[in-house]
């Protein structure tokens, strides 16, 4: 599945993108963190525009006032009791759209996006290829 969007001269654009964006319909969840585990000030709802190893790129709800410097994302899979709780920061925000990075996973939600990512990119190498850039990632960060 290939990323139709336009270059916007956001790093991590297309040309620049290591890890393979799955379009998947859902609703995230956003709110404030602080390191202490309160969960401050507004809760948003965003819709789900694509997900990957790195992070979450969501639909920007229309009363954002993000200033946090991390949030709690919640992606909630349908049909499901199951969900993807991260910690995480904005990378970039556009008029319509907020990426954020993944700065904390836990090991049940990291097995449920490995999962969702794994029924999607339907092939074993690719996957393992995408872990291997993960690791990366986080060894050598730019």
């Amino acid at each position: 599945m290939q990323d139709s969007r336009q270059d916007d001269g956001v790093k991590g654009s297309e040309d620049r993108r290591n890890f393979k964006r799955i379009e998947f319909d859902a609703e995230v969840l956003i709110r404030h963190f602080d390191s202490t585990r309160d969960y401050i000030g507004t809760c948003w709802e965003a819709e789900l525009v694509d997900v990957s190893l790195k992070g979450l790129l969501v639909s920007k709800p229309l009363d954002w006032d993000g200033s946090a410097h991390q949030y709690l994302l919640v992606l909630s899979l349908p049909d499901s009791d199951r969900a993807i709780e991260m910690i995480g920061h904005c990378s970039h925000i556009t008029d319509d759209l907020i990426g954020f990075v993944c700065d904390q996973i836990s090991i049940e939600s990291a097995t449920n996006l490995r999962r969702l990512i794994e029924l999607n990119v339907g092939d074993p190498f690719l996957l393992q290829r995408e872990f291997a850039s993960l690791i990366d990632y986080y060894d050598h960060p730019d």
